[in-house]
């Protein structure tokens, strides 16, 4: 008979089940009479307890153990050393490599747009620049040369790469630009002095040659490119500022004597009144006596022309 209870419950289990999820608040009762045990954590071992009796689990217990820096070679320490010292970390890593090249890695589209006619007239082999013609083979690029305004500025400034750039396809502009940018760079190969190294000149250079590099940078000739690379690496350096030239003190005023004054001699007056008056001090009335020696301090002549020294400092 206790198997078929048994049975029963456990075939009534899973409908139990079902009206514990349809009724949340439904509660099977325990058996009052039933002694339930608690459940006890079994005691650790004293191993694992510290000083105060706490239980310190596996995996947080300290372990004392002597603890030696690892050794430092004479080339790491060499190495440590440079790195203090600023030596970058590729020349680190890789003291033998060659430096990197420079290289322009992109460019911008300029607004400004060049004449096309002038662009033509560069392809035809001869700068145009406000209707005058000038041959290309006859230009002086050099520093000394003394060219119009107008013509500094195009020439110096690359001005007429703008105009190449309008008048053809890249492709079609390539060998004028590299043959006037050979031309340049063998009559400057340095920065110096002259027109083509005028501040303005010079930074509308720079920046023709970026807006533009595809022009220049896009031929066959790799020398003509590394020369054209390493003339804007140059000319893009910020220039050092050159030592102020020692400021002249300004000369010092010369040292004017005050002048004499005269003074008619009144009805009342004495050296007394007169010091007082011109030097704001009345005991400098002696200034006043010796310069006018022909005369009694007690007894001035009215009428008389007296001499007002200046006040001696």
């Amino acid at each position: 008979m206790s198997e078929g209870i048994t049975a029963r419950a456990r075939i009534a289990a899973p409908d139990l089940e079902t009206a514990a999820l349809d009724e949340p608040a439904a509660a099977i009762p325990l058996d009052e009479r039933a002694e339930e045990p608690l459940a006890k954590r079994r005691a650790r071992s004293a191993k694992h307890r510290d000083s105060t009796g706490e239980v310190i689990e596996p995996g947080r217990a300290l372990a004392l153990t002597d603890f030696t820096p690892p050794a430092t070679s004479a080339g790491e320490k060499l190495i440590r050393l440079a790195y203090r010292l600023g030596v970058s970390g590729t020349t680190l890593t890789a003291p033998f490599r060659k430096p990197i090249k420079p290289r322009v890695l992109a460019t911008v589209e300029t607004p400004l747009t060049g004449e096309r006619v002038a662009g033509v007239a560069l392809r035809a082999g001869h700068f145009l620049v406000y209707g005058v013609k000038a041959p290309i083979l006859q230009m002086d690029f050099s520093s000394v040369a003394r060219l119009m305004p107008p013509f500094e500025r195009a020439v110096h400034g690359f001005e007429w790469l703008r105009d190449l750039a309008a008048s053809a396809p890249r492709e079609q502009c390539i060998p004028t630009a590299e043959r006037v940018l050979a031309a340049w760079l063998e009559a400057n190969p340095h920065p110096g002095k002259g027109a083509p190294w005028a501040i303005g000149n010079t930074g509308h250079r720079v920046l023709n040659w970026l807006v533009h590099a595809p022009l220049i940078l896009s031929g066959a000739d790799r020398a003509l490119r590394a020369k054209a690379l390493a003339a804007i690496a140059e000319t893009a350096k910020p220039a050092e500022a050159a030592p102020a030239a020692p400021t002249a003190e300004p000369a010092k005023p010369a040292e004017t004597k005050p002048a004499e004054t005269s003074h008619t001699v009144a009805a009342g007056d004495t050296y007394w009144d007169l010091a007082k008056k011109a030097y704001g001090d009345a005991t400098k009335w002696k200034l006043i006596s010796e310069a006018n020696k022909d005369y009694k301090p007690r007894r001035l002549p009215l009428g008389a022309t007296l001499t007002i020294p200046p006040a001696a400092k």
